[in-house]
């Protein structure tokens, strides 16, 4: 098995999630693209006996498949801040997203105790 393919996870996996949650998403899809090669290469030769010339007729199908979920479900990257990507997902998926400035606010308005630990704070969840 070749490794030229094996950037593309780690590309989007750089791009779509914040800095903290960045080693999680590219432990996952790291295994996510070794265990694919691994059944592709487990697969293939039965594939081909199976189809004969027609085998790779199977991954036009799933790259047919991929670009269809690339193009209408994963939002547009370029010259784009992380919260905007953030903020696409978030109308996607339908989840209400405070603007920057009521984002702010929250932050600014997080009180301490004696120890340092923040007090009633409302939990923000990533929209992924």
């Amino acid at each position: 098995m070749s490794s030229v393919h094996g950037g593309i996870p780690f590309v989007l996996t750089g791009e779509l999630f914040e800095q903290s949650y960045r080693p999680a998403a590219f432990m996952i899809a790291g295994t996510v693209n070794w265990l694919s090669n691994f059944a592709v290469g487990l697969l293939f030769p039965f594939i081909q006996e199976t189809l004969q010339s027609f085998a790779f007729l199977v991954f036009v199908v799933v790259c047919t498949l991929g670009s269809i979920y690339l193009y209408f479900v994963l939002p547009e990257t370029k010259n784009k801040t992380f919260m905007d990507i953030s903020q696409s997902f978030a109308k996607i998926n339908k989840i209400p997203v405070p603007s920057p400035t009521q984002e702010m606010e929250m932050v600014l308005s997080m009180k301490t105790d004696v120890n340092g630990k923040v007090q009633d704070v409302i939990k923000m969840e990533s929209s992924f």
